[in-house]
């Protein structure tokens, strides 16, 4: 009876966590889509009012585009995630499967990062808001704050993701899976989605 009781509080629990983490895992996807949106309105809006670096504008665009694409990948993520990741003798290769697509998504961010960086810190110091005749200097302030602060975004969320998802102990669960595909979609996109189904798919994982 105890011995029932326990395991029902067990079942409970773990339902309660996988909860969480799906609410999580929504909310930051809505979170990185209207990102993604917004980043996509304002570069398409304003892609002729950075000429002091005109690759501002396509960075917002590339970024934007991209987000919102791999927005849905999370979706078909959603849809696939009971093929994935339930048995536990499959938990090396189903932890092997996930570092290495952290480790893609890490990179890539990283690399992006860096892009975007460049072409931003290498012209704020010589950039000014206020005469759009001198195309020298001149990059349209909301537009050219927006891709800073991103920016800024992005490093501590990809420093974070790293520390956590990559050194932390990953579990064969489906919420698991959810939470990384979620970050997948949100911030590296097509490539590592697609990586990550295969990966699971290729280490034959299948629901229970």
């Amino acid at each position: 009876m105890a011995r029932g009781v326990r395991n029902l509080a067990q079942s409970f629990n773990k339902h309660i966590t996988t909860v969480y983490k799906t609410i999580f895992q929504i909310v930051f996807t809505v979170v990185m889509s209207s990102l993604s949106i917004a980043a996509l309105w304002v570069g398409l809006e304003r892609r002729s009012q950075c000429p002091i670096q005109t690759k501002i504008p396509m960075w917002l665009i590339v970024y934007g585009g991209f987000g919102v694409i791999t927005s849905l990948f999370t979706i078909v993520g959603a849809v696939i995630r009971c093929l994935c990741c339930s048995k536990e003798d499959a938990e090396k290769k189903c932890d092997l499967c996930v570092r290495a697509v952290n480790t893609i998504m890490v990179l890539f961010g990283i690399a992006w990062i860096i892009v975007g960086s460049v072409w931003v810190f290498k012209v704020k110091a010589s950039v000014q808001f206020t005469d759009p005749t001198a195309l020298n200097t001149y990059c349209e302030k909301h537009m050219f704050n927006f891709v800073f602060a991103m920016l800024l975004l992005f490093y501590s969320t990809q420093i974070s993701f790293a520390i956590h998802y990559i050194h932390k102990p990953v579990k064969c669960e489906r919420s698991e899976f959810l939470t990384i595909l979620s970050l997948v979609a949100g911030s590296s996109g097509i490539l590592s989605t697609a990586l990550l189904i295969f990966c699971c798919h290729g280490c034959g994982f299948r629901s229970k």
